[in-house]
């Protein structure tokens, strides 16, 4: 695993041990939103490179469009 897997990963694992520190523990989780929001303006900067989502998720983009239309006729 990566270094910044690694720190995620301890950062994870902190939020959710219940005999640690309430202070440790919210410190923890605000740094994960930290990275959530610096990870999410990284992919919106770059995302037009990348021609957008990825086919494996406009497959299931597509599929659940199917699904959704079939079970609304389905109720008729």
């Amino acid at each position: 695993m990566d270094k910044l897997g690694l720190y995620i990963n301890n950062l994870m694992a902190t939020v959710v041990d219940n005999e640690e520190n309430l202070f440790v523990r919210s410190l923890a989780f605000e740094e994960l939103e930290r990275l959530k929001s610096d990870i999410s303006e990284f992919l919106l900067r770059y995302v037009d490179k990348f021609d957008g989502v990825p086919e494996e998720l406009k497959e299931k983009e597509d599929n659940q469009l199917t699904l959704e239309f079939g079970e609304k006729h389905e109720d008729k």
